[in-house]
């Protein structure tokens, strides 16, 4: 396996992920997840997948990106992010 690179490539991908966020989605959401009809509303997940071999994004930058474009779902404390790594697991039936 190779060892996942870490460089700019995964800050532009970050980048581009927000930006394409940041265009429908991200408003709408904060938005609307802050009125009152989601006042019980515990946790907002981001997610980023990607599998060990490829360009693994900065957890941190990933969350620091979301928390400036959802600002009413970070005060509330709702937004969640992390960066989760695909691994695929060989075992003795894939042979």
């Amino acid at each position: 396996m190779d060892e996942p690179e870490y460089s700019q490539n995964a800050e532009e991908n970050l980048q581009e992920t927000v930006s394409a966020l940041r265009k429908d989605v991200c408003p709408h959401l904060n938005e609307l997840l802050s009125n009152q009809d989601y006042e019980k509303l515990c946790n907002i997940d981001f997610v980023i997948w990607t599998r060990p071999d490829e360009v693994m994004p900065d957890a941190a930058r990933w969350r620091t990106l979301l928390e400036a474009e959802m600002p009413k779902l970070y005060e509330r404390g709702v937004l969640r992010t992390r960066v989760d790594v695909q691994l695929g697991l060989w075992n003795e039936d894939y042979f």
